[in-house]
């Protein structure tokens, strides 16, 4: 969803007359949270998959640490409406993670609608490290990949998955067209 969220972004940013090198301009004060949140989830989940069993029973630890981390960084000095929304997203993603042992439910019948049966499969066979099938112990199903999208590639989101395509969106729309004003809360923070 990431790649179809910065295509459209950057073209819709074009038509309205942006310059993609203005996007060099945009200013993270919390990088360091958002790198580490990053590389402590794929590290992880790379040791989990070369059979790290310690790390696989601290999964749903991991998994809340390296959200809060990317939370913290986008938020970080820098309180404005577009990376509340990222955030917000994020933290809709977190809840289903955190109370399903560190895995997204999915929407098996969603997975078979969209064609997606080796994907369903690897669910089913339980061989993918950070998601499970939706069944009858899974916890927040509302938050969980329960939405199938056709369009580009299919695939199957959450409620939180749009919200950040949204906050991605924004960010790059204000940024492309050399908006980067700060919000009263950056000023204040500054």
């Amino acid at each position: 969803m990431l790649t179809e969220t910065l295509l459209i972004s950057l073209i819709v940013g074009k038509i309205r007359g942006g310059k993609i090198k203005n996007l060099i301009n945009i200013s993270i004060d919390g990088w360091f949270f958002i790198i580490l949140g990053f590389i402590i989830s794929y590290l992880s989940v790379f040791l989990i998959s070369r059979g790290n069993t310690l790390l696989y029973k601290g999964l749903t630890y991991i998994q809340i640490i390296s959200s809060l981390l990317l939370i913290i960084g986008l938020l970080y000095k820098a309180l404005s409406f577009d990376r509340i929304i990222l955030a917000s997203g994020f933290l809709l993603n977190l809840i289903p993670i955190a109370l399903n042992n560190g895995k997204m439910p999915v929407y098996g019948n969603a997975l078979i609608k969209l064609g997606l049966n080796k994907q369903f499969v690897l669910l089913k066979d339980k061989l993918v490290i950070t998601h499970i099938l939706i069944d009858d112990t899974s916890k927040m199903k509302f938050l969980s990949d329960i939405i199938p999208l056709r369009y580009l590639f299919p695939k199957v989101v959450s409620i939180g998955d749009l919200i950040i395509a949204l906050g991605i969106f924004l960010i790059i729309q204000k940024n492309i067209k050399g908006f980067n004003r700060c919000s009263k809360r950056e000023l204040e923070v500054k």
